[in-house]
């Protein structure tokens, strides 16, 4: 696998510390390795079920931890690289939800605002 793709990342699920000493191993060879307890902790299985969960919230923690776009077309950009998809109703619907909570406003012109920022 690592011939394919060398930035390829391994998670090893199990309890057992016993791979530890493989991990590091590995990890000398500037390999990419990762033991967990459950698949729950691999990053991307938390993102996904973040985004499942709640996608609106997801973005708001975006915008207040990653970045705050200027702009309606940037911010839509932004979303759609967030949550791994380029759904225009999907992302209507995000934006809409986050002019209505109030987290965000948008001008005419199509500038971003986040009142809830201050």
């Amino acid at each position: 696998m690592v011939q394919n793709d060398p930035k390829v990342f391994f998670h090893i699920v199990s309890k057992d510390d016993g791979f530890d000493a493989l991990i590091d191993f590995m990890k000398e060879r500037k390999l990419f390795i990762d033991r967990v307890e459950s698949i729950d902790e691999i990053p991307l299985v938390k993102k996904m079920k973040a985004i499942e969960s709640n996608p609106v919230a997801f973005i708001k923690d975006r915008i207040l931890n990653v970045s705050s776009p200027s702009r309606l077309k940037t911010l839509r950009t932004a979303i759609a690289k967030w949550l791994e998809k380029d759904e225009e109703k999907l992302i209507d619907g995000i934006v809409e939800s986050l002019k209505k909570e109030k987290f965000l406003e948008i001008d005419a012109q199509g500038k971003v605002n986040y009142p809830k920022k201050r």
